[in-house]
Protein backbone atom coordinates (compact mmCIF):
# COMPACT_ATOMS: atom_id res chain seq x y z
CA UNK A 1 0.00 0.00 0.00
CA UNK A 2 1.38 3.37 -0.68
CA UNK A 3 2.25 6.09 1.11
CA UNK A 4 -0.57 8.14 0.36
CA UNK A 5 -3.02 5.14 0.52
CA UNK A 6 -1.97 4.87 4.01
CA UNK A 7 -2.15 8.25 5.22
CA UNK A 8 -5.94 8.17 3.56
CA UNK A 9 -7.20 5.42 5.50
CA UNK A 10 -5.95 7.10 7.97
CA UNK A 11 -8.05 10.54 7.70
CA UNK A 12 -11.06 8.25 6.53
CA UNK A 13 -10.89 6.62 9.94
CA UNK A 14 -10.34 9.82 12.03
CA UNK A 15 -12.80 11.89 9.84
CA UNK A 16 -15.10 8.69 10.93
CA UNK A 17 -14.37 9.25 14.43
CA UNK A 18 -15.29 12.60 14.21
CA UNK A 19 -18.42 11.93 12.08
CA UNK A 20 -19.19 9.13 15.03
CA UNK A 21 -18.71 11.71 18.16
CA UNK A 22 -20.86 14.57 16.81
CA UNK A 23 -23.86 12.00 16.57
CA UNK A 24 -22.92 10.81 19.95
CA UNK A 25 -23.15 14.13 21.38
CA UNK A 26 -26.59 15.05 19.34
CA UNK A 27 -28.14 11.91 20.29
CA UNK A 28 -26.96 12.23 24.01
CA UNK A 29 -28.42 15.89 23.71
CA UNK A 30 -31.92 14.86 22.37
CA UNK A 31 -32.07 12.65 25.34
CA UNK A 32 -31.19 14.77 27.57
CA UNK A 33 -32.48 18.82 27.98
CA UNK A 34 -30.48 20.58 25.52
CA UNK A 35 -32.32 19.49 21.93
CA UNK A 36 -36.08 18.13 21.80
CA UNK A 37 -36.01 16.62 18.07
CA UNK A 38 -38.51 13.76 17.35
CA UNK A 39 -37.39 10.44 15.54
CA UNK A 40 -37.88 11.88 12.50
CA UNK A 41 -36.30 14.92 12.93
CA UNK A 42 -33.50 13.26 14.72
CA UNK A 43 -32.82 11.13 12.37
CA UNK A 44 -32.54 13.55 9.43
CA UNK A 45 -30.23 15.28 11.38
CA UNK A 46 -28.06 12.26 11.69
CA UNK A 47 -28.23 11.64 7.78
CA UNK A 48 -27.16 15.45 7.11
CA UNK A 49 -24.24 14.84 9.40
CA UNK A 50 -23.44 11.54 7.26
CA UNK A 51 -23.90 13.62 4.14
CA UNK A 52 -21.87 16.38 5.20
CA UNK A 53 -18.91 14.34 6.30
CA UNK A 54 -18.72 11.78 2.93
CA UNK A 55 -18.83 15.44 0.97
CA UNK A 56 -16.02 17.07 3.19
CA UNK A 57 -14.20 14.19 3.06
CA UNK A 58 -14.19 13.62 -0.82
CA UNK A 59 -13.57 16.78 -1.44
CA UNK A 60 -10.82 17.81 1.21
CA UNK A 61 -8.78 14.89 0.48
CA UNK A 62 -7.74 15.65 -3.51
CA UNK A 63 -5.92 19.09 -1.94
CA UNK A 64 -4.41 16.50 1.27
CA UNK A 65 -3.33 14.09 -1.91
CA UNK A 66 -1.62 16.47 -3.48
CA UNK A 67 0.23 18.13 -0.72
CA UNK A 68 1.49 14.60 -0.06
CA UNK A 69 2.49 14.03 -3.55
CA UNK A 70 4.70 16.90 -3.99
CA UNK A 71 6.12 16.73 -0.23
CA UNK A 72 7.02 13.21 -1.46
CA UNK A 73 8.36 14.35 -5.10
CA UNK A 74 10.52 17.28 -2.96
CA UNK A 75 11.80 14.58 -0.52
CA UNK A 76 13.01 12.22 -3.46
CA UNK A 77 14.84 15.32 -5.15
CA UNK A 78 16.42 16.06 -2.29
CA UNK A 79 17.56 12.15 -1.53
CA UNK A 80 18.90 12.34 -5.15
CA UNK A 81 20.81 15.95 -4.96
CA UNK A 82 22.09 14.20 -1.18
CA UNK A 83 23.28 10.97 -3.62
CA UNK A 84 24.87 12.52 -6.12
CA UNK A 85 26.77 15.03 -4.15
CA UNK A 86 27.86 12.16 -1.86
CA UNK A 87 29.02 10.54 -4.85
CA UNK A 88 31.22 13.65 -6.02
CA UNK A 89 32.55 13.58 -2.85
CA UNK A 90 34.07 9.89 -2.72
CA UNK A 91 35.24 10.33 -6.00
CA UNK A 92 37.56 13.78 -4.97
CA UNK A 93 38.39 11.83 -2.06
CA UNK A 94 40.31 9.22 -4.21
Amino acid sequence: MSAISKIGRSVNDMTSFMRDKVKSNIINENNGDGLSLDDYQLKRVLNLIDLSFDQTFSLGFSGVERTLESVISEIKKSNEKNLTSSRKTRSYKK
